[in-house]
């Protein structure tokens, strides 16, 4: 089995970890290592200068929510991934998590297999239609475009999460169609109510929503379709664990939870809802699904993929108040076939949505040859 470097800023919502620990089950040799500018040393405070000038030059007001999208940034954290991989020889692979650097060449030394594993592109999110309030993503320059194309173009496999990204990678970055797959992904919060031992009242009139970006989540859509479920269900009851403040009859809001009491709101809740604008795979849906709730979702990014619409949830179009008030109006009135959604999306999370099965099709496309000679590239 092959020796596994594992670069990312951060754990992706706990992605990583999760990854981490089903490759290993697996039997492969992985390190996780955090792509942070302290690898650099002393340098890392020149580094941290030139983004801050950058950002400030491209992004205005905006430099210190956007300084990782520069060209200082960029190659930065290229060099993270350098010396990262000088502390780790004899390595096989490297998996990256994001589109923010590349794995630059040593000369004289054996290239490890690239390997990207990412949910989304930042020209995808700039193709979103507008929906009355801006995302951050389409301020991004295009210079950094460059950039992040030259960060697929050089991998020796692009492995996608959801379905739709793999088209829009070949079409807008000009990435080979037999470099791309997509592999799928599993929850970031361990969760398994039927592991666990947990049982729905299906009774019980309780609706979840996850989401820190309230807005671009579909929070406010959601509330004022739960105020008119209230006329018709007055005992219907919404969890809303998100950032923002929201005060509303019916709604009980969690600002911070610990993972514990994160999995008892997905294990008690018989119906999950975001209905997001923007949402490139949503792993509160698959932890919604490992825990046998029904799932209402929209028709964008990677929901139509998880939600199988009549079978496990339902779909309905971004900002469709009415329609998503008449979905969870029926759902609240026939606990059966709530039951049996939920019953039926956790049948399908075990088939496709698992981490065992992302590593399985991760190590099938690793184990493929490299789909072309990579040019040496040092930053």
């Amino acid at each position: 089995m092959p020796r596994m470097l594992l670069i990312s800023a951060d754990d992706f919502s706990g992605v990583v970890p999760a990854l981490t620990a089903a490759l290993r089950r697996a039997g492969c040799d992985v390190v996780w290592r955090r792509q942070t500018l302290r690898e650099l040393g002393l340098r890392r405070y020149w580094h941290a200068i030139r983004m801050t000038i950058a950002a400030r030059w491209l992004y205005g007001r905006d430099a210190s929510r956007l300084i990782d999208r520069t060209g200082a940034a960029f190659a930065a954290r290229s060099r993270v991934n350098a010396r990262l991989i000088e502390r780790h020889p004899g390595i096989d692979a490297v998996i990256l998590f994001n589109t923010n650097s590349i794995c630059p060449s040593a000369p004289g030394r054996p290239r490890p297999q690239l390997i990207l594993y990412t949910d989304y592109v930042n020209r995808l999110s700039k193709s979103l239609p507008h929906h009355g309030f801006d995302l951050l993503e389409r301020r991004t320059h295009a210079d950094w475009n460059a950039l992040e194309g030259e960060a697929l173009l050089i991998q020796d496999r692009v492995l996608v999460m959801g379905q739709h990204v793999k088209p829009a990678m070949e079409a807008l970055y000009g990435v080979r169609p037999d470099k791309v797959a997509a592999i799928g992904a599993g929850p970031g919060l361990d969760v398994d109510i039927e592991r666990d031992g947990g049982c729905k009242d299906p009774s019980n009139r309780t609706i979840l929503f996850v989401g820190k970006l309230g807005p671009v989540k579909g929070l406010d859509v959601l509330l004022q379709a739960f105020a008119k479920v209230r006329h018709v269900h007055a005992d219907a009851v919404l969890h809303v664990v998100t950032g923002a403040e929201v005060a509303a009859p019916g709604v009980v809001v969690h600002r911070r939870v610990e993972e514990r009491e994160l999995k008892e709101l997905f294990y008690s809740a018989n119906v999950f809802v975001m209905p997001a604008f923007k949402e490139p795979l949503g792993l509160v849906f698959l932890e919604a699904m490992w825990s046998k709730c029904a799932c209402i979702g929209t028709t964008t990014g990677s929901m139509p993929e998880m939600i199988q619409d009549g079978v496990t949830g339902y779909l309905i179009e971004p900002g469709d108040v009415a329609a998503l008030a008449g979905r969870l109006e029926a759902l609240l009135a026939d606990p059966a076939e709530t039951r049996s959604m939920g019953e039926r999306g956790y049948v399908a999370a075990k088939g496709y949505w698992s981490w065992d099965g992302v590593v399985q099709r991760m190590l099938a496309q690793y184990r493929l040859r490299p789909t072309g000679d990579q040019a040496e590239t040092r930053v």
